[in-house]
């Protein structure tokens, strides 16, 4: 969601990974583990959707054979990362396009990175922990991901696995599950520390694990990301599932969303530029995607359909001049593309499974 720092699809896609860890369930059935190497070169890469598919009607949680894909934004192309797998979910695209890493596994799940054509699958971590969220740094070099052993961690490691790290080492509160974000430049990540009965806290800490900074404490917070320049961390938390802004030093604490009604916020994405927000919500009582200003201004709704639309992911084009997005409109959950502005909706994807969570690449 911008290298993968600067956008989230939000609560949904947090409470997937929640029960994923509550139920140590992978992906069941399929193939064995596969390391084949190679890391995809060559000149400017081509812009992907990466995305995951689960049996429709039975989503990630269901232990139904879910896989991950990429699909050029055009439709074509479209290519199975996980099929010499056990399946895979929660894609995460690399900076420059060219990888995508994901988790797979039937007991145990770990994380793999493919190339985005397909080739080079490699599994980087091996361990009896559930490993899940992988997330890349700004430069492409490092992976943050959530660890949970017991108790929720979160760990770096390099780009090819090596050298895991666990940053937070917090065994009276669960970290990162519900969050974990690299700042622009790389030197910061925000994260969710969780010490359970919904007494979260938004955190941030040097990229080592150094200096753990309290930001800002609210109920049930969770998905928080930050925005392209750095300036401020948007998160989503209380009852009503209102969508904050603060200062990463603490300051500044404002609610976008609190005053447009009780409509539950079900995701959020910064704009490239950081000068919109896209948020999906259930304020005009059924999901839509809206875009809103940096302070909650001007909001307008882009898709105004009965069907839920953004509920199971939406994001930015590279450009911030499209939106991909999943849409129940024809029935399943398939992936759309429009405009910035609403128009010009084309559909993408016509599979006989759901459809989940596509990732727009490369970020830079």
């Amino acid at each position: 969601m911008k290298s993968g720092s600067i956008s989230t699809t939000g609560r949904r896609l947090a409470i997937a990974a929640a029960g994923f860890v509550a139920l140590v369930i992978g992906v069941a059935c399929g193939g064995g583990e596969v390391e084949t190497g190679g890391t995809e070169t060559g000149g400017p890469t081509a812009e992907r959707i990466a995305f995951f598919t689960c049996p429709a009607e039975d989503g990630a949680e269901s232990g139904g054979r879910c896989d991950v894909y990429v699909v050029n934004p055009d439709g074509s192309g479209l290519t199975n990362l996980s099929e010499d797998l056990p399946g895979g979910l929660y894609p995460a695209s690399s900076p420059d396009g060219k990888r995508v890493a994901f988790v797979s596994g039937t007991d145990r799940p770990e994380i793999y990175v493919a190339n985005a054509d397909g080739s080079g699958l490699t599994r980087l971590t091996k361990n009896s922990a559930v490993d899940l969220i992988p997330v890349w740094s700004p430069d492409g070099t490092r992976i943050a991901f959530y660890r949970y052993d017991g108790n929720g961690e979160v760990y770096v490691m390099g780009a090819d696995g090596s050298d895991p790290t666990n940053l937070t080492a917090n065994p009276a509160a669960n970290d990162g599950r519900s969050g974990l974000a690299w700042s622009p430049d790389g030197q910061r990540i925000v994260f969710i520390r969780d010490p359970g009965e919904g007494e979260t806290a938004v955190y941030v800490m040097n990229a080592d694990g150094s200096d753990q900074s309290l930001v800002a404490e609210l109920p049930d917070a969770c998905c928080s990301t930050w925005s392209p320049d750095g300036s401020v961390i948007a998160f989503e938390a209380g009852v009503e599932d209102d969508l904050y802004v603060v200062s990463p030093d603490g300051s500044d604490l404002a609610n976008l969303t609190g005053s447009e009604g009780s409509g539950a916020l079900y995701g959020f994405a910064w704009s490239p530029d950081g000068e919109r927000l896209a948020v999906v919500d259930s304020t005009e009582g059924n999901e839509d995607i809206y875009v809103i200003n940096p302070d909650g201004s001007d909001r307008t709704n882009l898709t105004n359909n009965p069907a839920k639309d953004g509920f199971d992911g939406f994001a930015w084009s590279p450009d911030g001049t499209r939106i991909a997005f999943v849409s129940e409109r024809d029935g399943g959950n398939e992936i759309y593309i429009m405009n910035a502005d609403g128009s010009g909706l084309t559909r993408i994807t016509d599979t006989p499974a759901d459809e989940f969570f596509p990732v727009w690449s490369p970020t830079r």
